[in-house]
This record gives structure tokens, sequence and C-alpha cells, in this order.
């Protein structure tokens, strides 16, 4: 949430070049631990089979 008003409040002083800063930082911080997580094969899974208690995919 903090990050958000960041971004808004300098897009709202019209610092668009910080704005723009921000999100790239913003976006790379929140990526690169799903892609480490991904190449270590810790990523949760994401088939939607959460839940499926056998082989038949019935809950």
């Amino acid at each position: 949430m903090w990050l958000a008003g960041a971004v808004g409040l300098s897009c709202g002083f019209g610092l668009w070049q910080i704005a723009g800063l921000g999100t790239f930082l913003i976006l790379v911080v929140v990526g690169l631990p799903h892609s480490i997580e991904v190449k270590l094969g810790i990523a949760a899974d994401k088939n939607g089979d959460e839940g499926k208690d056998d082989a038949t995919g019935r809950c």
C-alpha cells in the first residue's frame, strides 16, 4: 500500500521519472523471488490442484 501511495504521489507531483523508476523497482523486487522459487523448484503449484484428495481429481 505504501508503495502504491508513493508512486501515486510522485505522479501527482509531476515526477514521472521517479514514478517510472519506482514502478520498475517494485516489479523487479516482487518478481525476483518468484523466479528464484521456480529455479529452485519450490514455487507454489499453479495448476489449481490444491485440495484434491486422490488421483481422480475429485475433492
